[in-house]
């Protein structure tokens, strides 16, 4: 269960480690093309709530077009597999792009098991 589920109350209401932690299990997730309740996808593009201002702001939007773009390889990809009616050519490109496409969820993931590790470090510190 990610942070963001878990909370019920508003984004603004939180003190700002939280919302730091909370929006970056959110581009985490966004960059699987997951959305939550802050960064929400609208036609396969990924936008950010208007509760979010500021430096985190501008920050978050310069990660949404990584989400969206995978968000539109990953529409391609479906829309043009298993692609024998495509051809031989884009059945190879098919396979090779699904297969750089594992390599960066791999990635992702490795970045989500570092945060969640990080997050364990935090929270198991004493205050």
């Amino acid at each position: 269960k990610s942070l963001s589920q878990s909370a019920d109350d508003s984004f603004k209401d939180k003190n700002r480690l939280l919302q730091e932690n909370l929006l970056l299990d959110e581009v985490i997730a966004s960059l699987m093309g997951l959305e939550g309740k802050v960064l929400r996808k609208k036609k396969e593009k990924f936008y950010i709530s208007t509760e979010i201002n500021g430096s985190l702001r501008s920050l978050v939007e310069r990660t949404l077009p990584i989400a969206t773009g995978f968000c539109e390889v990953k529409q391609f990809l479906q829309s043009h597999q298993p692609g024998y009616e495509y051809g031989l050519v884009m059945q190879s490109i098919c396979e090779e792009i699904d297969s750089i496409v594992d390599e960066y969820l791999n990635s992702v993931e490795v970045l989500e098991k570092k945060f969640r590790s990080l997050q364990e470090k935090v929270d198991g510190a004493p205050s």
